[in-house]
């Protein structure tokens, strides 16, 4: 598998003002943050041209987030990743 890594876009923040936009339509109070996290949010540095973002909540129960396919919880023993049947037909 080939990696591509881009030269710094300034375009992936408004990518990720878009998306952190989305979700908190989407999310409403349930997200307590939303942020830009990863290599393209970091300015001037090459990436991988993928937004990634990290939704940070109180409680991680499913409630409101199965829309959302699957989570990943992090526990003291790691990370847990629920799943729902989101996007199932």
């Amino acid at each position: 598998m080939e990696v591509r890594i881009a030269d710094y876009d300034p375009a992936w923040a408004s990518e990720f003002a878009s998306i952190g936009a989305t979700l908190r339509r989407a999310l409403g109070d349930l997200a307590l943050r939303i942020d830009h996290i990863g290599s393209t949010s970091i300015v001037g540095l090459g990436a991988k041209p993928i937004i990634d973002v990290q939704v940070s909540v109180a409680a991680l129960e499913p409630e409101g987030l199965e829309l959302f396919g699957s989570v990943k919880r992090r526990t003291s023993m790691g990370c847990k990743e629920l799943e729902s049947n989101a996007g199932s037909s």
